[in-house]
């Protein structure tokens, strides 16, 4: 997860304001969500490809939150379903993610969380814990400061409250 104050935070926006959506795969969510992702560590350093293939799977199998802010987007998050004995599995033993199963995964593990402004995650993440409610949740959490990455432990993923709405348009 990356938290990185910029130019993009709107300080006088009201956090009421936010909208969440699961975005779907459509340009303008592609474009978005590419470039946000793209401007924060450790993703700024990632094959710009191999980005780009996950971000349109989340899209496209509607595993993501989008939060914008007066038009903008301010945060993104997006993971992957998967078999919960395969992510029990990688949080043990390490090395690649498992692969997805998108249909009939019971898991999910968050794969990408960034926000210009770290008063935007609290929202963020209760959106994903609503979308992905039913589901075990695991996620890596990526230190800037030099500390090494850690997978952290299973996440019961629920309903919440939250105002959001869902990305219709297909492009």
């Amino acid at each position: 997860m990356a938290v990185h104050a910029n130019t993009h935070d709107r300080p006088n926006a009201k956090l009421k304001d936010l909208k969440l959506l699961v975005a779907g795969l459509n340009d303008t969510a592609l474009v978005g969500a590419s470039l946000i992702v793209s401007r924060h560590p450790p993703f700024v350093n990632y094959s710009f490809r191999l980005m780009l293939m996950k971000l349109i799977d989340q899209l496209k199998y509607a595993a993501n939150i989008t939060a914008t802010l007066e038009g903008k987007i301010v945060a993104y998050a997006g993971w992957i379903v998967v078999n919960d004995a395969d992510a029990q599995r990688w949080l043990k033993d390490g090395g690649e993610l498992p692969a997805p199963n998108w249909q009939t995964g019971d898991a999910a593990i968050i794969t990408i969380i960034v926000t210009e402004h770290k008063r935007y995650l609290l929202p963020l993440m209760r959106a994903v814990s609503h979308s992905c409610a039913g589901k075990t949740g695991y996620a890596m959490r990526s230190y800037q400061d030099g500390r090494v990455d850690s997978k952290r432990q299973t996440i019961d993923a629920r309903e919440q409250i939250f105002h959001h709405e869902k990305s219709s348009k297909q492009g």
